[in-house]
């Protein structure tokens, strides 16, 4: 029973994360207002809303006891074991200035621990899609993360964003300054992207201090 539930939990995923593709691209390059939340780094627009709205409706139609856990619209409990978490648009900086570094996530979590998550990148239209137990995917395709052990050979991202935690920002720059140091090239997107690309062996590492847990 459970293995059904599971198959059906990652069928409501994809399709969650393609219907939300499509609701971003219908606004990709079109965006002239945004809503600064709780830094200057840290936006929303209509895009993330409208994306958001619709994955929790898709997942509601097929678990509606389910908890919800979206960056816009915050937890739902409906008290039970199972907790759908959404990043309806990550890279949202990125989508509104017109670059097309973004895409959607959301997670399945089984009393706190995550059981599959599913990525979504619109504009190349690749989804990633990870199940416990069960390794990971690019469009049905195995991957895996690089098998270079020599640090001097790989490409690493690392995203930095604002904070007014004191010190943390000048912290932060020595760190990409000891990484400079050690490898081949340093790159980022600062979203989803870097960790997909990770997961699929073609940066060496990713690296981003200030991730929440719908990242």
């Amino acid at each position: 029973m459970l293995g059904i539930e599971l198959k059906n939990m990652k069928d409501c995923i994809q399709h969650a994360l393609k219907m939300a593709g499509e609701i971003l691209m219908s606004y990709f390059g079109k965006i002239s207002e945004y809503t600064v939340k709780e830094s200057q780094s840290s936006i929303v627009t209509k895009a993330d809303i409208d994306s958001e709205k619709r994955i929790i409706e898709i997942i509601l139609e097929k678990f509606p006891n389910h908890n919800t856990l979206g960056e816009e619209t915050g937890f739902q409990n409906r008290n039970s074991e199972f907790t759908w978490v959404i990043d309806p648009l990550d890279g949202t900086s990125n989508f509104a200035a017109g670059i097309p570094w973004f895409g959607v996530i959301i997670c399945v979590l089984k009393n706190s621990v995550p059981e599959m998550a599913g990525c979504f990148l619109p504009v190349q239209n690749e989804t990633y899609f990870a199940e416990k137990g069960k390794g990971a995917t690019r469009n049905g395709e195995k991957i895996k993360v690089s098998g270079e052990t020599e640090l001097k050979n790989i490409l690493a991202a690392y995203s930095l964003d604002y904070s007014d935690e004191p010190g943390k920002t000048e912290s932060e720059t020595k760190v990409i300054g000891q990484l400079v140091k050690n490898i081949r090239n340093l790159r980022g997107t600062n979203c989803l992207i870097d960790f997909c690309y990770t997961a699929d062996g073609k940066l060496g590492a990713c690296m981003n201090q200030t991730t929440k847990i719908w990242h």
